[in-house]
């Protein structure tokens, strides 16, 4: 009896540890190729200090090309590349904000020239928004990272009905935006936010996916608001989200 009750509780510590600590996490994206092309060609020096106000509504680029990417792989022969994401229509909108709030500015997707899942490089991307006749092009990737806290022995005596997980998302939306002129930075900066949500062992799944949208929507909404700001550099979360939160 004493033995089953151990072998018990040794197993509760394995499923809790690996509960606490199994993040998973997004493959974002690197913007050094953008900005080692801005310090070449004589642009690298226009944006000031992380979180200084240093863009208006009015200087920001009339046509604007957006897309969204992710890594292929940071190392081999695929170091440099990028995959294309599509836009979903909750960033559409969010985008429109762009010219409400400013002075007009038209955010068109690249999606017609790059569908999702296309693997291109700076250039690439670049030469693509100017087909589009676009002044600049705004790029966006996520780094989301996804934790999972179990605790054991509820779930080891209610069957799984009791909350017994907590679901953990932090999620940061790079953006940065070059002219597809002389390849000069207009924006360099993130939007960032987390969340957190319990769950039993039958909502998990559903729990993991809802933080993830929930963090991921407002980091990107956030990233809107720090564009027409004009405020760049990363962006430091002040209020942890609450546990009744619907946001």
């Amino acid at each position: 009896m004493h033995a089953k009750l151990l072998c018990t509780a040794l197993l509760g510590c394995v499923v809790f540890l690996s509960g606490c600590w199994h993040d998973t996490r997004s493959v974002a994206a690197s913007f050094d190729g953008f900005r080692h092309m801005a310090t070449l060609r004589g642009g690298g020096d226009v944006l000031h200090a992380a979180g200084e106000v240093y863009l208006t509504p009015r200087e920001l680029p009339r046509t604007l090309a957006v897309v969204k990417v992710r890594a292929v792989s940071r190392y081999g022969d695929h170091a440099g590349l990028v995959e294309t994401v599509e836009l979903s229509e909750i960033e559409i909108r969010e985008l429109a904000r762009l010219g409400v709030r400013t002075v007009g500015v038209d955010a068109q997707p690249l999606s017609r020239l790059l569908p999702a899942g296309t693997r291109v490089q700076e250039e690439q991307l670049l030469a693509a928004a100017r087909q589009l006749d676009a002044e600049a092009l705004l790029v966006v990737t996520y780094d989301t990272v996804q934790g999972n806290d179990m605790w054991v022995f509820p779930l080891l005596f209610t069957v799984g009905l009791a909350p017994t997980v907590q679901k953990t998302c932090a999620c940061t939306v790079h953006g940065i935006i070059v002219l597809t002129g002389g390849g000069g930075l207009v924006f360099d900066g993130a939007g960032s936010d987390d969340g957190w949500q319990i769950a039993n062992g039958y909502t998990a799944q559903s729990a993991a996916e809802q933080v993830v949208a929930r963090a991921e929507r407002r980091a990107f909404s956030r990233l809107i608001d720090r564009i027409i700001a004009g405020q760049n550099g990363p962006d430091v979360r002040v209020r942890p989200e609450s546990l009744m939160s619907g946001d």
